[in-house]
Order: structure tokens, then C-alpha cells, then sequence
């Protein structure tokens, strides 16, 4: 190509600029330009010829695809798909078309924007966890998975009309009618309706018996889409249920879902798991004290909080690498200050009050109730140390000392994503959970 683009994340936001390399050849050093910024993270960009593609919030929250045309001075954007009913997720530039993914949690279909128009393309049920262009640079690339369905593969080469199965899923033992997935909303206490996947056996009955393992995440604007995870069969086969909450601040629902999650609505994105939580009891899922919650990095700031605001629900929580104190990470870790955008700036009265409202470090208040806590950290993790992990520890365990156990597991060899057993870890998360929702099975005499 004869532009090269970067991609440049700032505090306060992120930006696209452009390098024309025909002008290398001069004496002078070329100048970039800037060509689009946003406040929210975006699905994708990319060149094609003499255009920049990539999508924006203008008036479309859930995106639309813009174009830039890249040999003007000062390039003006140029609507080619217009906003859709669910969000674009994926979007990945090709030689001979645009290929976009909207999706609604874990329904999809994908979109081919050509010269000549745009067409339509319905998926198979499943996520979209990865999206790249086909061979030779033409047509595109799946990926697709769900909970209990392994990855698989689907190519469209330019110009047909119907996906290919590559044939790469692996096996499972397990079939489709064991388990179901299913999408269905709760409302929140602001009467915003708020998604979120369930995962149960497919005779599971609404008696109000299950234990629920809720997982969130609602940070940065990022989805938190589905995997493969055949050890979740552990969990459902002994009466439990997988809770995935799409919460305010992540990007499940677009840039709007993230900004009503952030800065000061940032409090928006743990009221969720709670508001979800009270749903999963009316609608007799599940009862008071056979919740469990997880979650992991900023994940561990939004479940622990509704963990610690909500101990008459929730019994429990496993929470893995969590940013506990953000108010001291701020200055001394690479995550901290990634927060500055959504969660506060110390540095400023306004931050400083947000942040300690929403650190469950700070908000473990002696004497008070709270559930058992699993915390869980890797000793080489360069994002989160593994002191975050243990302030939380010994502020927990000093401000409810006779309450329900807090135990801390170290992976001495682990990192905040890489080098982690990932089976040791459920087996201890799952064990851990129904040990303090009381399933029979678990019960011992420590």
C-alpha cells in the first residue's frame, strides 16, 4: 500500500494516523496526519487503495463504517454502511471488499461491503472470536465458538455467496443437547435492559436450586466474547449454572454501553451484576447465597465490589489478578494507568473521590458483611503485582477476621496471562465456589 497507518492510544483517547510513503524518496522527513480520534475503542480499520476504512460513533453508537479519502488534504468521512440493529464487532479490510461483523452477544452475521454494493451474510449460532482476510488478501476469515462448542473454522472467498467449514473443530465427547446457551436480559435498577448468557444442562429446571457462577468484566469497552471451555462441563454436570453478564462499561452494546459504564458511571457497571444477580432469583434460577461471582484484572474491581456491596446474595468470590487499589496503581503499574479514561485520575479531587469509591480494597469496611473470597495472582505478573493481590488479602482478612475465609493462591511462575494452568485454576475456582454455595459434594471440616 502506499499509505502505512498507526494506530496511536492516548489517555483520553484513540487516533488513526497516516504516513504517505510516496513522499520517502525526499530529502525532508514526511509528515503524518491525523486523520480520526475517537473516546471508545473501535472494531477495526484498514486501507484500501487510496481509502481509509474504519467505523465511527457519530450519531451511531453501535458504529457505522466511514471511509477516508486518504489523497485529500484534510479527509471528510464518508458513510458506507449505516448503524445496524446489533453492534459491529469485527471489521478487517480486504483487496477486493470490506468484511464487518455485527453481532449481538452470540448471534451474528456478516456483512460484505463491495463496490457494487453490501450484502448480507447470516452466521451460525456462536461468537465471532476472530476475524482476519482469506488468501491472497481476498475474502475473510472466522473463527467462531461458543461455551461447549469447540472453534471452528469458516472461510468466504471473494465474491461467493456462502461460508466454508475448513473442518478444523476439534472433538467433543459432549453433544448439543446436553447443554443449552442461551441469551436473555435482566433489568437493571435505572430500567436499562441488560444481556447476559446463560449456560445450563438442557433438563435443568427453574426450582431455584442451581449454583450460579456469574462472571463480568465491563471495563475499557471491551467485549468479553465466549471460548471453548470443556471444563465448564464440571460445573453444570453437578447442578451448576455459568453466568456471563455483558456489563455497562464494556463494548458488548457499542460506544454508548461504554461510556455508560465509565467515569463517573462507573458505579453503573457492578450495580449491574448485582441488578442481574436479583434477577436470576425472581425468575428461580437460582436462591440468595448460591451465587458465586469471578472476574479478572478490571473485572476484579466490578464483581468485587458487587461481591462486597451484595453479601446477602452473593456467597462468594473468586476473583483472579484483580486491580484491587487503583488508586496506588495508578503510579506504579502499566494497568493503573491504563485506568486514568475509565475509572479516575488521582491526580484530580473528582478522581481521587471516584476511585476510592469504587476500590474493593478500600471499600472492605471493618465489621462488615461479606462473602468468602478465592483472590488469585501470578508472582511475575508485570500489569498487576502480586502485592495488589495481597493488600487485598490482609485488608479483608483484618476487617472481618471471624467472617467467611479468604484464601490466596499463588502461580509463583505465572504472569497475568501467560504461563497459567488454566485446568489447576478452574479445579480450584470451581471446588472453591461450591465449597461456599454449599453443595454437599464440597463440604469439609477446616
Amino acid at each position: 500500500s502506499r499509505w502505512l497507518t498507526i494506530w496511536r492510544r492516548m489517555p483520553e483517547a484513540r487516533e488513526l494516523w497516516v504516513l504517505d510513503l510516496a513522499s520517502l524518496p525526499g530529502s525532508k522527513i514526511p509528515q503524518a496526519r491525523r486523520i480520526w480520534s475517537s473516546d471508545v475503542s473501535v472494531p477495526g480499520y484498514g486501507v484500501k487503495g487510496n481509502w481509509l476504512y474504519t467505523t465511527d460513533t457519530n450519531e451511531c453508537p453501535r458504529f457505522c463504517v466511514v471511509r477516508y479519502d486518504l489523497t485529500q488534504s484534510v479527509p471528510k468521512a464518508e458513510v458506507v454502511m449505516a448503524q445496524q440493529q446489533g453492534v459491529l464487532s469485527h471489521l478487517v479490510v480486504a483487496r477486493d471488499a470490506v468484511y464487518v461483523v455485527e453481532s449481538v452477544l452470540n448471534h451474528s452475521r456478516l456483512h460484505v461491503i463491495e463496490n457494487t454494493g453490501t450484502r448480507q451474510i447470516k452466521l451460525p449460532e456462536g461468537a465471532v472470536a476472530a476475524m482476519d482476510v482469506g488468501p491472497d488478501g481476498k475474502g475473510t476469515w472466522l473463527t467462531q465458538v461458543d461455551w461447549l462448542k469447540p472453534e471452528q473454522g469458516l472461510l468466504l472467498l471473494a465474491g461467493e455467496l456462502q461460508l466454508r467449514d475448513v473442518g478444523f473443530a476439534a472433538p467433543t465427547t459432549k453433544t448439543k443437547s446436553d447443554y443449552v446457551s442461551r441469551v436473555e436480559w435482566a433489568i437493571a435498577r435505572d430500567g436499562e435492559r441488560i444481556p447476559y448468557t446463560i449456560v445450563q444442562r438442557a433438563d435443568a429446571k427453574a426450582d431455584g436450586t442451581a449454583y450460579v457462577m456469574m462472571e463480568g468484566y465491563g471495563c475499557f469497552g471491551s467485549a468479553s466474547p465466549p471460548f471453548y471451555w470443556p471444563s465448564l462441563t464440571a460445573w453444570l454436570e453437578r447442578g451448576g449454572a455459568f453466568v456471563r453478564v455483558a456489563l455497562r462499561g464494556g463494548g458488548e452494546l457499542g460506544a454508548d454501553w461504554h461510556r455508560a459504564g465509565r467515569d463517573r458511571n462507573k458505579p453503573t457497571s457492578f450495580e449491574d451484576a448485582i441488578d442481574v444477580a436479583k434477577h436470576l432469583i425472581r425468575v428461580g434460577i437460582t436462591r440468595p447465597g448460591r451465587i458465586g461471582v469471578t472476574g479478572g484484572s478490571c473485572g476484579g474491581i466490578t464483581m468485587g465490589m458487587a461481591a462486597l456491596e451484595a453479601p446477602h446474595l452473593i456467597a462468594a468470590a473468586a476473583l483472579s489478578v484483580g486491580a484491587f487499589d487503583p488508586w496506588r496503581m495508578v503510579n506504579s503499574t502499566s494497568a493503573g494507568a491504563r485506568s486514568i479514561r475509565d475509572i479516575g485520575d488521582p491526580a484530580t479531587d473528582e478522581g481521587t473521590r471516584r476511585i476510592w469509591a469504587l476500590s474493593p480494597y478500600m471499600q472492605a469496611l471493618d465489621g462488615a458483611q461479606r462473602p468468602a473470597f478465592l483472590i488469585m495472582n501470578g508472582a511475575t505478573d508485570y500489569a498487576i503485582p502480586l502485592w495488589v493481590g495481597g493488600k487485598m488479602v490482609a485488608r479483608t482478612r483484618a476487617a472481618a477476621p471471624k467472617a467467611k475465609p479468604v484464601l490466596w493462591n499463588i502461580e509463583w511462575e505465572a504472569g497475568h496471562n501467560i504461563g497459567v494452568d488454566y485446568t489447576a485454576v478452574d479445579t480450584d475456582q470451581m471446588a472453591f465456589l461450591f465449597w461456599q454455595l454449599g453443595h454437599p459434594e464440597f463440604q469439609h471440616n477446616l
